[in-house]
């Protein structure tokens, strides 16, 4: 059966019985109509009436769904559709899931070659490490790969995908993540990150430093309340970072890299798996325990090990020898990188000083002057 956006909408104003703005009936069927294959559309169609209908008045609906179909289509499949979409938190309009798979597989292998050769220092990170690490076949769809990345190389990463079918941007320097009230840190969207040219999809870069003792610190940047640049650092121990990352390597296809390990993921999923637009993570969390991988002893160990107090620093206060290049690379919109030993640099700073020092002096000979 052919759906048009007529027949489509006509359906659904029957249906809804007024409940729903015509307005919106209207947006809702241009979405539909964006789905890669009727039986998602109605999967779609089905979580929404879900919203606005008791169980038993979803019963009468899903079997209209199937109406409308002509039977091409139970009502049991319809309602596996729906819950499909939900676990995975797929979108009208996007890729099928065997390009996004492909697409997956291709960036990743890719990606992970050429950060190998420019010597980048990062960890695959996010719902990847489920699978790769479980062995367990991936069905749901996968809205990007998460990397922990260093921040010293975050322009050596940008360099590398300039000309690629990603466009890399930096927002450090203007994210609009703000510490919300009531929390103790900042949420919100990758501020370093490449965007697939042609989709939704994206390579999400969570930044980080090492510590004294090599530990990864995760760092997300925000705005106070009177828009002050602030670093939020997440702060751990050597045992707990060594429990959470995994330094060895990991092959897959024709590259390798390093992987957060199973129990990190599994705990962070375990916390964030029943928050709004989450379901996803509740199907990793599932897949991870019937998968029989899961480090019981370990993932103990990352609950008991000791905590460091995390850190809120502005971001002007980077200015020790270690830091000086992560801070050149964010105050810059096309980062040079200067290191200590740079004596271009140095004579910049030596100018300026003198320059302070000059006007210092002025304005201490006025005021002498003047009260003389």
């Amino acid at each position: 059966m052919e759906v048009t956006r007529d027949s489509l909408k006509t359906f659904l104003t029957g249906i809804l019985e007024g409940k729903v703005d015509e307005k919106i009936i209207d947006t809702k069927t241009k979405e539909y109509l964006k789905s890669n294959s009727q039986l998602e559309m109605l999967g779609f169609i089905s979580n929404d009436l879900a919203n606005l209908y008791s169980e038993e008045q979803m019963t009468r609906l899903l079997s209209s769904l199937s109406d409308f179909s002509q039977g091409t289509f139970t009502t049991a499949e319809i309602k596996q559709s729906g819950l499909d979409i939900k676990n995975n938190n797929i979108k009208p309009g996007q890729m099928p899931i065997q390009e996004n798979h492909k697409l997956i597989n291709i960036t990743l292998q890719n990606l992970c070659n050429g950060l190998n050769e420019l010597g980048v220092d990062y960890y695959l990170v996010g719902a990847l490490p489920c699978y790769l690490l479980t062995g367990a076949e991936d069905k749901r769809y996968h809205d990007d790969i998460d990397l922990m990345l260093n921040e010293k190389d975050i322009p050596k990463v940008e360099a590398m995908l300039n000309g690629s079918d990603f466009t890399f941007s930096d927002d450090r320097m203007d994210t609009p993540k703000r510490l919300k009230p009531g929390k103790t840190m900042p949420s919100g969207d990758h501020e370093v990150c490449a965007r697939h040219n042609s989709s939704e999809f994206h390579i999400g870069f969570f930044c980080f430093e090492r510590g004294p003792n090599n530990e990864v610190i995760h760092k997300d940047y925000f705005k106070d309340e009177n828009g002050n640049l602030k670093v939020y650092k997440h702060m751990q121990t050597k045992e707990q970072s060594e429990l959470s990352y995994d330094d060895n390597l990991h092959q897959y296809g024709n590259t390798q890299f390093k992987m957060a390990s199973l129990e990190s993921v599994y705990r962070l999923k375990k916390y964030t798996m029943n928050n709004p637009g989450r379901e996803k993570d509740k199907t990793d969390v599932d897949m991870i325990e019937r998968s029989g991988r899961l480090n019981q002893e370990k993932l103990a160990d990352l609950d008991k090990a000791p905590h460091i107090k995390d850190k809120v620093e502005s971001i002007f206060s980077y200015r020790s020898p270690k830091e000086v290049e992560v801070a050149s690379c964010i105050q810059q919109k096309n980062p040079k990188v200067y290191t200590k030993t740079d004596n271009s640099n140095k004579g910049m700073a030596t100018s300026s000083s003198l320059i302070y020092i000059i006007i210092a002096l002025a304005i201490l000979s006025l005021v002498l002057y003047i009260y003389k």
